[in-house]
């Protein structure tokens, strides 16, 4: 639901009435989401000791081949139809110009300097986004506009070992320093709204320029605050597990007539469920917080100078609660309930692709269809083709890519051996069920793997608790 109404916010403007409510500039904290969403993934699978071996580029590669590729490619997706357009216009060419003003060539008349070598080497290494971020900086935008999402994650990444290794050091010395560690790294949010709020403040509230929003948005390091959010509630979803609080299911035999509070007040049973359901109603509170702020709240002001241009970031801390609330427990409040059904699971697998991929479909549309995005038929059509198109991509076409690149077999072998019945029985069944025996045999040896590892670090957590005393025993495991 977040990538549509970042997507929405993407559409051209329509020629008489402007932008809709979803089209508005509150679409950026869709984007911080995703930001704090990326903290949190990435510490709950690799904050576990056993899911983490130390291998610092094996990490990187796992983290940036899959988002970089793809952020590549919609580069040159747009860099070629662009160039194509020049001799061959495509049929929306007569259309084109009035109503799609962001195209990557549309106003240059020079194209070698759009073309220029430095300026495409920052864009496709993303160090762009740190000398010239936003369109005040620079004449010409990067071929891909969302990219800059992926340079802002880059750097996440890239200094993510070092708050996981922060993270750990600090809960070695007991629960109130691993608290205060995750408290110290979510702090970093702190400075990035702080440092806006008394710029904007000390000029009189209002931004001077458009840049001051440009460096606070699209500066990769503007962002390590919403990721440093994510890290820390999952951190504090690590600590808690699954058995440090009643859940609700434990908790709602207290509002019936049995169990041992049944001759309670209702006062107090409701007391009761609450503690019980606090992460629940952690969760539900802050999601609908957050939507009915965004919703409610008029608008106050242009949102590149006015403080409009402060919920970018302002929203963050509500968002990583509601993760933290939707994990922590084994109950799932009422939002996540609703967003976990398949209808919006599914295309919520391809949200990434759908997000960074956008431009490109939008320019082929504005090229070569007569798709007209401003009227709502054709909008839902090219929505729909759009996440379809996505789809397709990721599990055929970036897959195999990403295979390639990690030196996986592609795909499996489409020859097959003809053995009579026989023989199948011999070797123990059809070759289908071998091969999923296989397969089964492949995930039991990285279970037993894991397990390899947990079982090492259990050991050496025992021994640096026990002492010497330990040494004098033999260690009989978990």
């Amino acid at each position: 639901m977040i990538a549509l109404w970042i997507l929405m916010h993407h559409f051209p403007d329509h020629p008489e009435g402007g932008h809709t409510m979803l089209q508005g500039d509150r679409a950026h904290m869709g984007v911080s989401y995703f930001v704090v969403l990326s903290g949190f993934v990435t510490h709950w699978v690799y904050g576990r000791p056993e899911r983490w071996d130390g291998r610092l580029l094996r990490f990187y590669a796992r983290r940036l081949d899959r988002v970089v590729l793809t952020s590549w490619l919609g580069m040159l997706a747009i860099i070629v139809m662009e160039l194509l357009s020049i001799g061959y216009p495509g049929a929306g060419a007569t259309a084109r110009e009035e109503r799609e003003a962001h195209r990557y060539f549309h106003g240059h008349e020079n194209i070698s300097t759009v073309l220029m070598p430095e300026r495409l080497l920052g864009c496709f290494s993303f160090a762009r986004w740190y000398y010239a971020p936003g369109a005040t900086f620079d004449v010409v935008e990067c071929p891909n506009l969302p990219t800059w999402t992926v340079a802002a994650l880059l750097l996440c990444w890239l200094l993510y070992p070092l708050m996981r290794w922060f993270i750990v050091k600090a809960s070695e010395r007991g629960a109130a320093a691993g608290i205060a560690a995750c408290s110290l790294l979510a702090s970093s949010w702190l400075v990035t709204i702080g440092t806006l709020t008394a710029l904007w403040a000390a000029n009189g509230f209002t931004f001077p320029t458009d840049r001051q929003h440009d460096m606070g948005y699209y500066w990769p390091p503007a962002n390590i605050g919403d990721f440093s959010l994510g890290v820390a509630a999952a951190a504090l979803v690590h600590r808690a597990g699954s058995s440090a609080a009643l859940t609700a299911a434990e908790a709602t035999p207290l509002l019936g007539a049995s169990g041992p509070q049944a001759t309670a007040s209702r006062q107090r049973r409701l007391v009761l469920w609450a503690r019980g359901s606090w992460a629940i109603i952690l969760a539900d509170a802050a999601a609908i917080t957050t939507a009915a702020i965004i919703v409610a709240l008029p608008d106050i002001g242009p949102h590149r100078t006015g403080p409009e241009a402060l919920l970018d970031h302002a929203f963050s801390p509500l968002l990583a609660a509601w993760i933290y609330g939707s994990t922590v427990g084994s109950e799932v409040g009422l939002v996540g309930r609703l967003l976990r059904q398949p209808a919006f699971a599914w295309p919520g697998k391809y949200a990434f692709h759908a997000y960074i991929m956008w431009y490109p479909m939008r320019a082929f549309i504005g090229m070569y269809t007569f798709l007209d995005l401003t009227r709502p038929a054709d909008a839902v059509t090219a929505l729909l083709i759009h996440w379809i198109g996505s789809a397709l991509y990721a599990e055929y076409v970036e897959a195999q890519l990403v295979r390639l690149l990690r030196g996986e077999s592609c795909a499996k072998p489409t020859a097959t051996v003809q053995l009579s019945e026989q023989q199948q029985a011999k070797l123990g069944g059809s070759l289908v069920d071998i091969e999923k025996r296989d397969e089964e045999i492949v995930k039991l040896k990285e279970q037993y793997e894991t397990l390899q590892r947990r079982h090492e670090v259990l050991r050496q957590q025992s021994e640096a608790k026990e002492g010497p005393a330990l040494e004098k025993e033999e260690y009989k495991g978990d």
